[in-house]
């Protein structure tokens, strides 16, 4: 046993001598790979489940139905009055879009995006139908602008039909055909109707020039009054343009590039 022992003891020294002698070769480091769905996950989760944001869905619409008849009283009258109103996130909900990107480990794409449109199986915001209806009961014409593909309107159309919303046809449903801006669509519009209120989840539902409008506001009291008075706007923490600015608006980022920004954009410090 002592022998085998000693035998045992001069392996291991052996092994550790030449463990000593030889070069350590150490692996190259492997950069972890970044998913950014998986950050949009509590996202995706408060639109779904918590009571907050129903709540602020027909709080938001309640105060659209006031702002409407208000300013149905203050409009010229030159036109028919008209109410515009964005349709992802404002009318219709996505929220299971987006959990399936999450779900199967990718970003959106034009592929998976024209699957669900097609399935015609998005669900109404909360509010959105009680809003359309007094907005009709009032003799005020309803407009769809949406940057949905112009190919998707058949089933956008039947998508607004299953809940029986008014105006829900080609003469009052505006996709987009090639540019995202939607001022051409509204001043379509506005060539014939006094538009009096606008209803959406981003600001570009507004107003196109979103960075130079939001610097006017900061200096000009007017203006955030106009805003107060003519747009109504919903909660969307999914996406947004926001984005783009925390990117400096540059395109072509990786992953892990986008990562960074995000990280580097989040605030730690009170502004002063």
């Amino acid at each position: 046993m002592r022998v085998r022992y000693f035998l045992q003891v001069l392996v291991i020294i052996g092994v550790m001598s030449a463990c000593g002698n030889s070069k350590q070769v150490v692996a190259p480091a492997v950069e972890s790979q970044v998913n950014l769905m998986d950050q949009q996950m509590m996202s995706v989760l408060w639109m779904q489940h918590s009571h907050e944001v129903k709540i602020m869905q027909h709080q938001q619409y309640r105060n659209a139905a006031r702002k409407l008849k208000e300013n149905l009283r203050q409009a010229s009258g030159d036109n028919l009055p008209a109410v515009i109103l964005d349709i992802d996130e404002t009318v219709l909900d996505n929220s299971p879009y987006e959990a399936r990107l999450i779900r199967d480990g990718e970003q959106y794409s034009d592929e998976s995006w024209d699957l669900w449109v097609k399935e015609r199986q998005a669900a109404l915001i909360p509010g959105a139908r009680e809003f359309l209806m007094e907005a009709e009961r009032l003799g005020i014409e309803v407009f769809y602008i949406s940057n949905r593909s112009i190919e998707h309107l058949e089933p956008t159309i039947e998508n607004l039909m299953t809940y029986n919303l008014p105006a829900a046809d080609e003469s009052h449903v505006l996709l987009k055909v090639e540019d995202p801006d939607k001022t051409e669509r509204r001043n379509t519009v506005k060539d014939k109707f006094e538009v009096i209120l606008y209803v959406g989840d981003q600001l570009s539902d507004f107003v196109e020039e979103q960075d130079s409008f939001q610097e006017d506001m900061a200096d000009n009291e007017e203006m955030v009054e106009h805003a107060l008075k003519y747009f109504v706007i919903l909660p969307n923490p999914m996406y947004g343009g926001f984005e783009k600015m925390l990117y400096n608006n540059q395109s072509g980022l990786t992953d892990r590039q986008k990562d960074q920004k995000r990280r580097d954009a989040l605030i730690i410090k009170r502004k002063k």
